[in-house]
């Protein structure tokens, strides 16, 4: 009973592992109080544009006051100003926005009666004028039910504005003074109320059809597509806000299907002295090789046509009369073509002493094409290990790399033709390797990997570096 006990939380310590592992997101980005700050200025463009023109009408007051009844209806505000705001993280909460001074210009009309005999009534319009007035506004990110994200602004607090105000209508030597203390007061009470809503429901909907822009399935290359939804709600400390992403990658047009390994966990970033950080995971870039291995993309066939004129190797058996003899006397001036399949997905290691770099195993089927028939048959078969490194670079929103370095070692695995002395072959893969193989890896590898971002967002100066286990971004941005 128990070893079974022991067996059982073996496996449920196991089961546990693997789910958290699942759920390491592949991709965090922080955004830092100077993020903020430039996130701060556009927002505040934002509200700008908003309000312009921009009328906003309260429902009908009334009441008693210092023995009169009044109604207060028509109640519009028009003229709003939100010259400036400040910004900051609230660890745990989200961003609080303070918008100030705000003013703006009331119009309405009103009626008063006296609450008892003579009950002499009045009715006029007035406009009331407010300003300095400061509206604070907590902004949270979350994720709703369909995992969208969404922005949420709730009301966090208001500074009273100083009102003034003018009055016309009947009865003004009766009514002036308490109408100055019922309207203003009431201004004073409703009016950044309603302000407050109006800037809660454009933070909601301009915000959340901001941050629902991002690009949750982003094309890399015609095969695999990456998955940059966020895999739980952002986070705020007092430093900087950090939004966790899936950074997975699928086959396009096609069910989603888990690699059959997960993330790691890597250090979160914290923003930094600059706007935006991001890091990368490995498993990104390895979960798309893991895509295109499994879509049988990676698989290759090199012929005849794709040798340089000027090789001084060709494929034909012709050429290859003193590497590989057997081949000439079983098959004389035959064309030749390679295949190349790896045995499994190429692994991809970041590490900050070494670099990116790619290993692989690569079953290399050698075949003649019948001069007759053109039927294609295999010769022999050599099992390739290549090790590659990758050096990597920013350019507009996206990664490139190059092959900085390329191995191969070929041993003859099966052959067709008899026993032959493979020391020439190795020559033949290297040039294969360098000549063919690694200009057509930096034609693909040259058109980048995206970085999540939205349209009309740049980089600027941008800066990468290889980590253990991911790369770290760091960089300014500018949204036009």
């Amino acid at each position: 009973r128990t070893r079974m006990g022991r067996v059982v939380l073996l496996l449920a310590f196991l089961v546990a592992a693997f789910v958290c592992a699942q759920c390491n997101p592949g991709l965090k980005v922080a955004i830092s109080s100077s993020g903020l700050e430039y996130a701060r200025k556009l927002g505040m463009q934002y509200l700008h544009q908003h309000f312009t023109n921009k009328v906003i009408w309260i429902q009908p007051q009334q009441g008693s006051s210092s023995g009169f009844d009044y109604w207060i209806d028509g109640i519009n505000i028009n003229q709003i100003g939100v010259p400036d705001g400040q910004a900051h993280f609230v660890p745990g909460q989200g961003i609080r926005i303070h918008s100030y001074p705000i003013g703006g210009i009331v119009n309405l009309a009103w009626k008063v009666r006296q609450n008892s005999w003579p009950n002499i009534e009045g009715y006029g319009n007035a406009q009331v004028g407010f300003y300095n007035c400061g509206i604070r506004t907590l902004i949270q990110f979350k994720l709703n039910g369909q995992g969208l994200p969404v922005v949420v602004a709730e009301h966090a607090g208001v500074d009273l504005p100083e009102v003034w105000a003018k009055i016309w209508g009947s009865n003004m030597d009766i009514f002036s003074g308490v109408l100055q203390e019922i309207l203003t007061s009431t201004i004073k009470r409703e009016g950044p109320k309603a302000i407050a809503k109006e800037i809660r429901s454009a933070v909601d909907h301009g915000m959340t059809g901001f941050i629902q822009k991002l690009p949750t399935e982003v094309p890399f290359g015609t095969v695999a597509e990456l998955d940059y939804a966020l895999v739980s709600d952002p986070a705020t400390t007092a430093g900087y806000m950090l939004l966790p992403m899936k950074g997975e990658a699928f086959q396009q047009h096609a069910p989603k299907v888990e690699a059959p390994f997960a993330p790691a966990a890597f250090p979160d970033p914290t923003g930094g002295s600059s706007e935006v950080q991001v890091f990368l995971s490995s498993y990104v870039a390895q979960s798309a090789l893991y895509v295109y291995w499994k879509a049988g993309a990676l698989t290759k066939v090199i012929t005849a046509s794709e040798i340089p004129a000027q090789s001084p190797i060709t494929f034909n058996t012709s050429s290859w009369q003193s590497i590989v003899p057997p081949l000439y006397t079983r098959y004389p001036n035959w064309l030749m073509q390679m295949t190349m399949t790896p045995t499994s997905y190429p692994v991809l290691t970041c590490t900050a002493a070494s670099g990116v770099q790619v290993t692989a195993t690569v079953n290399l089927d050698v075949q003649v094409v019948n001069p007759t028939n053109k039927q294609v048959s295999t010769a022999f078969v050599a099992l390739v290990k290549v090790v590659a490194d990758l050096k990597a670079s920013i350019k507009g929103n996206d990664i490139i790399s190059s092959i900085s370095y390329f191995n191969v070692n070929a041993t003859i695995s099966s052959s067709n033709i008899g026993y032959f002395n493979p020391t020439s072959f190795q020559g033949i893969v290297t040039f294969v390797g360098e000549g063919i193989v690694v200009p057509l890896a930096n034609q693909y590898l040259a058109k980048g990997m995206p970085i999540p971002g939205v349209d009309g967002l740049q980089f600027i100066s941008p800066s990468l570096s290889i980590q253990n286990g991911y790369m770290a971004i760091s960089t300014n941005v500018v949204y036009n």
